[in-house]
């Protein structure tokens, strides 16, 4: 670089401050832009939801590759926290860090929480753990429910890459009244379910290239929003096996499998059958293979 400058790069809020790579639910994951704009207002709204301050020290479990970990880094320098990070996720690393205390929030996907609640046992949370923040996937209510009578306070999120991570957010205290919501909004989004029961998202964090002339995002996933305008998922549009006339839901499918004894994870698809049209598959990981590092 010219010590003058004149040829760095446009670090402005209009310009994109990484691009990252869809989960490919659908087909095959796109590359989207991940603007400067949007983390901020994403890390603001945020913070705004779980009083977050400087004094907060948050543990990195997820991987800057996927939005919910960039996010996340985003959001601690923004705010001025501290951030503790490990080189690779392991599950004894991640209760190293609950047991000695040193993190007041954390970020997983339920398949860690199950990690974490196993390697731990009947160990309540420690009081020092302000936020256990749960997203990425569905959640089965065994899980959840074993979770909080722990007393884990747990918050779950619902966010895709092209909203920059978080749509809606639950503030600390609000699963424990009502299991299973992902709450209401972040500010400045707002959602709406359409007829088919899809979720709609618009706001300032959304990718304009996937919106409609209106701004809405179809993010093809299902919904419903209760009375006081908080979030119930149900599903994923498309994810809906049809097998001999009949519509599974393959999340309920693998919520079931996961309370089994001896699942440690599980996941649900539609095979291809000449005379059922689909069948019902299923992909089981025993508690026997957890993640080790």
């Amino acid at each position: 670089l010219n010590r003058n400058g004149s040829d760095r790069m446009d670090r402005s809020v209009n310009f994109p401050a990484a691009i990252l790579l869809t989960s490919g639910t659908e087909g095959r994951p796109k590359m989207v832009p991940i603007m400067h704009e949007a983390l901020e207002h994403s890390a603001d709204a945020i913070k705004s939801r779980l009083s977050l301050s400087s004094q907060d020290r948050w543990y990195a479990s997820l991987s800057v590759g996927h939005i919910g970990g960039l996010a996340l880094v985003h959001r601690v320098a923004w705010i001025g926290s501290t951030l503790l990070v490990r080189a690779t996720f392991s599950v004894e690393r991640l209760i190293e860090v609950v047991e000695s205390q040193s993190a007041s929030h954390i970020s997983v996907v339920p398949t860690m929480l199950r990690q974490l609640l196993q390697g731990r046992g009947d160990k309540q949370s420690p009081t020092t753990l302000k936020a256990l923040v749960v997203g990425g996937a569905s959640i089965d209510a065994s899980l959840l429910n074993r979770a909080l009578g722990l007393g884990y306070p747990i918050v779950l999120t619902y966010g895709m890459t092209e909203t920059c991570s978080q749509v809606t957010t639950t503030p600390v205290g609000l699963v424990k009244q009502k299991p299973g919501t992902v709450g209401a909004p972040i500010d400045g989004l707002e959602i709406k379910i359409g007829e088919d029961r899809e979720i709609w998202v618009r706001g300032p964090t959304v990718l304009d290239d996937s919106t409609d002339e209106e701004g809405w995002f179809a993010t093809g996933d299902l919904g419903e929003i209760d009375e006081v305008g908080h979030l119930w998922i149900n599903g994923r549009r498309r994810d809906i096996i049809i097998t001999g006339g009949v519509n599974v839901d393959p999340v309920k499918v693998a919520n079931e499998i996961r309370s089994l004894p001896g699942v440690l994870d599980a996941a649900v698809v539609g095979l291809l059958d000449e005379v059922w049209g689909e069948t019902v598959g299923a992909l089981v990981v025993p508690e026997s293979q957890k993640s080790t590092g």
